[in-house]
């Protein structure tokens, strides 16, 4: 999920407030070495998917400790994370850059947290409409309606069960990357004119955030 959610027409960031995690320093910028193979390119940065490849639309398979056929868990958790900083986000699934298991981190500065196989058991009644990105979607915001509060179930690192309570931005941005797991994309939230509209707009977002790169590039 992208962070730049309430003043895009400025193409500025806002102040957020993520509360309910863990606190934890961000990740540090080397890669972890592990024994096998398929763990040897943990803490890099890994491309997003693009918009368009069919896997973002899949569900992706629950994480197995013990078999990680991917990533080792510490590993994914310290790549999502990265992943989700470099590309300015405060919320990323492992789907979104090539990992089809289940796990997302959520973060934002030293707040940044990463849930194995998560689920949400019990949601409030309270609905919130409020405009989301994504990077998988990049320069495309749409409205979106979600529970305010959610109960959530959820394994971490160490595969130890944990269960939490979410609300406000948190359970948003958790419930956003949930249906990443679940092969369901922004786009599949809105209808299909307003997606077009949504695109055209973002389209026009870019050129702009383009010109002012190229503004504050000049000497």
């Amino acid at each position: 999920m992208n962070k730049c959610l309430y003043d895009m027409e400025e193409l500025k960031a806002p102040t957020l407030t993520i509360e309910g995690l863990d606190q934890r320093a961000p990740v540090a910028d080397k890669t972890l070495t592990f024994n096998t193979e398929q763990q040897a390119y943990a803490g890099q940065l890994l491309q997003p998917l693009h918009e368009d490849d069919p896997a973002l639309r899949k569900e992706s398979f629950p994480f197995d400790f013990a078999d990680p056929k991917y990533m080792h868990p510490v590993a994914l958790a310290q790549t999502l994370i990265k992943c989700m900083r470099a590309y300015g986000g405060v919320g990323l699934s492992a789907i979104q850059i090539g990992i089809p298991v289940r796990a997302f981190s959520i973060g934002y500065d030293k707040q940044n947290q990463v849930f194995f196989n998560p689920e949400i058991v019990a949601t409030g009644t309270e609905l919130d409409k409020m405009k989301e990105g994504c990077i998988s979607f990049p320069f495309c915001y749409a409205v979106v309606e979600r529970p305010t509060h959610i109960r959530a179930h959820w394994q971490n690192e160490e595969g130890v069960d944990q269960f939490g309570d979410f609300s406000g931005f948190t359970a948003r941005i958790f419930q956003h990357e949930l249906d990443h797991l679940n092969g369901i994309v922004l786009p599949d939230k809105v209808g299909k004119l307003s997606w077009k509209l949504i695109k055209e707009r973002g389209a026009k977002l870019y050129k702009k955030a383009l010109k002012l790169h190229e503004r504050h590039q000049t000497p």
